[in-house]
């Protein structure tokens, strides 16, 4: 059965993949983008190739501007799938860390996203049907990695924040569930050195790192899960 599935942060690393990967089994999509470039664009016409998908700009710290997104998605009907997968990362020892920076990852991560989920789970409740997938990370759980304290603080927000609408909708049968996908290789990942990935592979009790398309087929699988809900799903091997 086609599905009508919404990805933020569409055009570049998971959300990318992810588009594609619905798009690649007759699903219709939506997706929000920040960036307005030439390898954005590429990217757009890629996906547009393998299916129905629209897109809309979006600046999850900005209220206005999130309103203006979820109106133009629902423009036609209700999502089946809602994946927050936008986020934004700034490495820096706390002291160091900016207040701008600082504000950025919790609007992005946090604020911005609750307000967005909110949103969604109420319009979903109304047909009594839907499933909302917030992706987080393993520095929501803290202690991980030096230098990100800020982006843990976002993240370990956005998950309990992720387990308590869970507990709101349920009796509305919405299922809101939290994806953690582990360390990727991503356009992004490219600038860390040979040793950070290495540190990264070893943290993994089988000492290998997710692909890209593993991770999509899980998220994939676990949006059309019935019955499962207020859940973290960890898609690596590393033990938090």
């Amino acid at each position: 059965m086609k599905s009508f599935v919404i990805i933020t942060g569409g055009l570049d690393g998971l959300g990318y993949d992810l588009c594609s990967f619905y798009l690649k089994r007759g699903h219709d999509v939506f997706l929000s983008y920040f960036t307005d470039d030439d390898f954005h664009e590429k990217n757009f016409l890629t996906l547009d190739s393998l299916g129905k998908v629209e897109r809309c700009h979006m600046d999850l710290r900005d209220q206005v501007s999130i309103d203006h997104f979820f109106d133009r998605c629902l423009r036609e009907k209700c999502p089946d799938i809602w994946i927050n997968n936008a986020g934004v990362s700034y490495s820096s020892l706390t002291l160091r860390l900016s207040g701008n920076d600082f504000d950025d990852m919790f609007k992005v991560n946090a604020q911005g996203t609750a307000y967005l989920s909110r949103k969604i789970a109420f319009k979903m409740a109304l047909r009594k049907k839907g499933h909302i997938l917030n992706v987080i990370s393993h520095q929501a759980y803290g202690g991980r990695s030096m230098g990100l304290s800020g982006y843990a603080f976002s993240k370990g927000y956005l998950l309990g924040f992720t387990k308590d609408l869970a507990e709101e909708y349920g009796v509305q049968n919405i299922q809101c569930n939290a994806i953690c996908p582990g360390f990727m290789k991503t356009r992004m990942s490219k600038f860390l050195t040979k040793d950070s990935v290495e540190k990264y592979r070893l943290e993994n009790t089988l000492k290998d790192l997710a692909s890209m398309e593993s991770i999509c087929q899980s998220v994939y699988d676990i949006s059309f899960w019935p019955q499962v809900s207020g859940q973290t799903f960890v898609l690596d091997s590393r033990v938090l």
